[in-house]
């Protein structure tokens, strides 16, 4: 393992959730939250049936079978992309009635419903397989020509008139039976997804996307992973599976511990992942940082507080902007916010300065592959948009218009604070002092998540109400 392996990865699991928490050099640098009560759409593959067809819009509303329709634009429904003949218009390419195979896009959030694509793809670790082409297309990343004979041999024994393969770059850093496996792996679920749209008749699920936890480690590199702590025996069980069969190189790294607030105290975990749901973000410097989500659009204030103004008002804006941006591009991908994007930097005028800021925007969202930047506006405001995958950390657990988080993520960080404790200190006796409206949740009669836990644990935990507390807030002591 290299000398400069500095991520650190945690996976916790709680009654309600799992989370993944990646902290890199100290920081916390991606949270990845799983629930079991959750039914996430995206990257499934369905076998639709096209309800109508809008001229006006250049899209189809499509029936895959869940009781709400799919929108597929004009632009998604082409057959192939990249292709130089023109783009046909998709009422030249589906009518209504018309069976057609489409990907989610896009997950229902904010009011908005799924968004389909027919450019259907499977993934695997170091292979793509594409629906509407027959090609082999290699990463541009991918120089060795040794490899790319190699690799190209081996999926010329796959090819089908179907689909065709996309290599990705770590693919020339894999063992070349891994890379048999996964092309096998791909055609044939490839080919079972087609046989099945069309021996079927109605709108239904083809493929089923893996869980967020196996999708990151299905796309993360290895190389600067240190460890991976894992709090749950058989979930650890579960992702050694998985990551035997996908990425071997990892189980060396991995682990159970059963004593996960040590590493939790050490990093302040708890206190960073709470930040992400604050509008307000306080910065060691002394920056502030305001987040403001609203249907239109993510502002986002650069104020410099109380600090000194003494000084050049330029380099002065320059310094405070640089502290700000960094910790910007990094809430944006914490956060998971996206559509268009505001910055209220503090002005700043030369061109020299502006190309700073952006620069350090860049270089952070970068790998990110789902932002564009536009730069700073006449008016001073630094716009940038990124593509929505799935709702915001604030829609998923904020109640709205009000700077708390609801009772799903109170009751869920509960009982994921109560496990710890208790794999901690077991046998002890705890106490958890809950806000009224958290009380009447967890006492409710539906509440069926609570009294599966208490029958797990025992008697070991008393709820009592305390009106001191406001929101979904709690003490456990």
């Amino acid at each position: 393992m290299s000398g400069n392996c500095n991520l650190e990865i945690f996976i916790t699991k709680s009654p309600l959730e799992v989370r993944l928490i990646e902290i890199f050099k100290g920081e916390l640098r991606s949270l990845i939250i799983s629930r079991d009560d959750e039914e996430i759409k995206l990257g499934n593959i369905y076998l639709g049936r096209v309800d109508s067809v809008n001229k006006q819009l250049n899209a189809a509303f499509v029936d895959i079978g869940i009781g709400q329709a799919g929108f597929l634009s004009g632009s998604d429904a082409q057959i192939r992309s990249g292709d130089n003949q023109k783009k046909r218009i998709i009422s030249e390419t589906y009518k209504e009635g018309d069976k057609v195979i489409v990907q989610v896009k896009r997950d229902i959030s904010e009011g908005k419903g799924l968004k389909l694509t027919t450019k259907v793809e499977l993934r695997a670790r170091n292979l793509f397989a594409t629906m509407g082409h027959s090609e082999i297309i290699l990463s541009r990343s991918i120089k060795g020509v040794e490899f790319q004979k190699k690799i190209i041999s081996i999926l010329e024994q796959y090819k089908n008139p179907d689909f065709g393969f996309m290599i990705r770059t770590k693919a020339q850093f894999s063992e070349e039976s891994f890379l048999v496996k996964e092309a096998k792996i791909l055609t044939d679920t490839m080919n079972h997804l087609i046989n099945e749209s069309e021996q079927s008749k109605k709108p239904r699920i083809l493929y089923e996307e893996l869980d967020a936890i196996r999708i990151y480690f299905r796309n993360i590199d290895d190389g600067k992973i240190k460890r991976i702590m894992v709090d749950d025996r058989l979930l650890f069980s579960r992702i050694k599976q998985y990551l035997c069969e996908v990425a071997p190189s990892f189980l060396e790294r991995i682990e159970f511990t059963n004593n996960s607030n040590i590493y939790f105290d050490s990093y302040d975990i708890d206190q960073k992942i709470q930040e992400l749901f604050e509008p307000k973000l306080v910065l060691d410097s002394g920056v502030v940082l305001h987040f403001n989500e609203t249907p239109a659009l993510v502002a986002i204030d650069v104020d410099s507080h109380k600090l000194n103004h003494s000084g050049n008002s330029e380099t002065f804006a320059l310094d405070v902007n640089r502290k700000a941006a960094r910790e910007i591009g990094r809430q944006i991908i914490l956060r998971n916010l996206a559509g268009q994007i505001v910055i209220d930097f503090l002005p700043i005028k030369r061109k020299s300065s502006r190309k700073i800021i952006t620069e350090i925007i860049l270089k952070i969202l970068k790998k990110d592959k789902r932002s564009i930047l536009y730069g700073f506006t006449k008016l001073g405001l630094f716009e940038l948009s990124r593509r929505r995958m799935g709702e915001s950390l604030s829609h998923r657990f904020m109640t709205y218009q009000e700077p708390i988080r609801n009772v799903k993520l109170a009751s869920s960080d509960l009982l994921d604070l109560i496990n710890r404790e208790l794999r901690q200190n077991p046998g002890k006796i705890f106490v958890a002092h809950c806000s009224p409206n958290l009380y009447r949740h967890m006492n409710a009669n539906g509440n069926s998540n609570w009294k599966i836990f208490l029958g797990s644990i025992g008697p070991v935990v008393k709820l009592l109400e305390n009106k001191k507390l406001l929101g979904f807030n709690f003490e456990l002591v």
